[in-house]
């Protein structure tokens, strides 16, 4: 059990490590201050520090959920729940970051990618895919944290009748951090024109 636990921990200190704010030092930006949401996360990485600093801020985000579950997954037993989220928990609720982060996506993607390879991550992105086309083709304006929302549930139904009840649990667990994550986002829509195309950032 005590090494268990410890791996819950390295998993959840891996997550609380914000590659944009760190590596945008590097670059001379605070990606944080570049979007209306200030979100710490890759997308924001992009609009001020360009595709180099994008990618490699969504590739850290990406890795942070990735190698903790790819390599202390099965090693872990009665606590394979929290050693799964705690990635996303972490970028969520950054201990470095007095608890102030960001959406989790990327991480959820990598942390997914960890447990199914390209399976569910590809299950969320053709989600994420198809309200794109959506809202760029036919012209149907739809928040992210709305597109956010219907995407975890739906790998949250895929890895329920796909993989069993361990692994649909911790879908259901992921899902609600990225709802809490995506909190303020629902409050701000909450009697507003979804029409408008007021956008924030899922990332």
């Amino acid at each position: 059990m005590g090494k268990e636990i410890l791996y819950c921990v390295i998993a959840y200190l891996s997550g609380s490590v914000l590659y944009a704010p760190l590596l945008g030092k590097c670059f001379g930006v605070d990606p944080c201050e570049a979007g209306v949401d200030k979100n710490p996360g890759a997308t924001n990485a992009f609009r001020c520090g360009g595709i180099v600093l994008g990618t490699l801020v969504l590739l850290g985000d990406f890795l942070k959920g990735f190698l903790p579950v790819f390599l202390l997954f099965e090693k872990t037993h009665s606590l394979r729940v929290i050693l799964a989220i705690a990635p996303v928990a972490g970028h969520i609720f950054p201990l470095f970051f007095r608890f102030q982060g960001g959406k989790g996506i990327a991480t959820t993607f990598g942390v997914w990618s960890g447990l199914t390879y390209w399976v569910l991550p590809s299950i969320l992105g053709s989600t994420f895919s198809a309200f794109l086309f959506l809202r760029y083709l036919a012209t149907i304006a739809l928040p992210d944290h709305f597109v956010v929302t219907v995407g975890m549930l739906h790998l949250t139904g895929w890895a329920f009748f796909r993989y069993g009840y361990l692994y649909g649990f911790i879908a259901f667990c992921n899902s609600l951090l990225i709802l809490f994550a995506h909190r303020h986002e629902w409050k701000r829509r909450h009697g507003s024109d979804v029409s408008s195309g007021d956008n924030l950032c899922p990332f």
